[in-house]
C-alpha cells in the first residue's frame, strides 16, 4: 500500500468515526455499492478510492478530502482492447483484454487508471447497444460480485469466451445466470471475472437504415 492509499484509508477511518457507521452503512448512505468500502479496507488494495467516491463520502460525512488523498488525474485517452460481435461475444485484440489496445478512445467521465474500452459492431444487441457504441470498463478492482449483480458487465467465462451480459444469481452457489437482450439466458455458468460497464458512449453509433 503506497502513501496515497494509506492516506485514503486513514481518511476513510476518520469518516467512519465521525459518522459512527460501519463501512457498509456508510457506503449505502453515500449512495455507493455496499461492498466498496469493506473491500477497500479488508482486501489487498490495488488502487485508491476514486475522486467521485471520495466526494460522495465527504458530502455525507462532512469530512473534507485533502488534495494529497485525491487520485491521479484521469487518462488523456483510453485503449480500445476489442470489439463486441455477433452473439454478444467480446473479441479482444490481445489475449488478456487488458493490453495497450490498437486504438484509443476519449476517456469517459470519471475515468480512472485501468479503464479500457470495447466497440460494438453489428446490430445483435439493438436497441440496448448500437453499432459503433463504445463501452468502458475496468478490471482493476477484481470481481466485485455486489457491483456486478443485475448490471450489464463484460464477463469472462471460466475456460471460455468473453461476453457482455447482465449478471444474475445462478441456481447453485458460485454459479451465475447471464441474461441477454436478444438471446436465451446462459444458466448456471462459472465466471472467471466480470466488470460492470461503467459508461456507454453513443456519439459514434451508426443509425439503422
Amino acid at each position: 500500500m503506497d502513501e496515497q492509499q494509506q492516506a485514503a484509508k486513514a481518511l476513510l477511518e476518520r469518516m467512519l468515526r465521525t459518522t459512527g457507521l460501519t463501512p457498509s452503512e456508510l457506503a449505502r448512505a453515500a449512495k455507493l455499492t455496499p461492498s466498496t468500502l469493506t473491500r477497500f479496507l479488508n482486501s489487498p488494495v490495488r488502487h485508491t478510492l476514486s475522486a467521485r467516491t471520495l466526494t460522495k463520502l465527504s458530502a455525507y460525512s462532512g469530512v473534507a478530502v485533502p488534495p494529497a488523498v485525491l487520485p491521479a488525474l484521469p487518462p488523456a485517452s483510453v485503449p480500445v482492447v476489442g470489439y463486441i460481435g455477433a452473439g454478444e461475444q467480446v473479441l479482444p485484440f490481445d489475449d488478456a483484454a487488458m493490453g495497450a489496445g490498437l486504438e484509443q478512445a476519449d476517456p469517459p467521465p470519471g475515468a480512472e487508471p485501468g479503464t479500457v474500452a470495447v466497440v460494438v459492431r453489428g446490430d445483435s444487441m439493438f436497441p440496448a447497444f448500437w453499432d459503433g457504441d463504445i463501452l468502458y470498463y475496468s478490471r482493476e478492482a477484481g470481481f466485485d460480485r455486489d457491483g456486478c449483480l443485475y448490471n450489464e458487465c463484460i464477463v469472462k467465462l471460466r475456460d471460455g469466451p468473453i461476453y457482455i451480459k447482465r449478471v444474475t444469481p445462478g441456481g447453485q452457489p458460485g454459479l451465475y445466470t447471464l441474461q441477454s437482450y436478444n438471446a436465451p439466458p446462459m444458466a448456471d455458468v462459472a465466471i472467471d471475472w466480470a466488470a460492470p460497464v461503467q459508461f456507454q458512449d453513443k456519439r459514434r453509433r451508426r443509425a439503422k437504415p
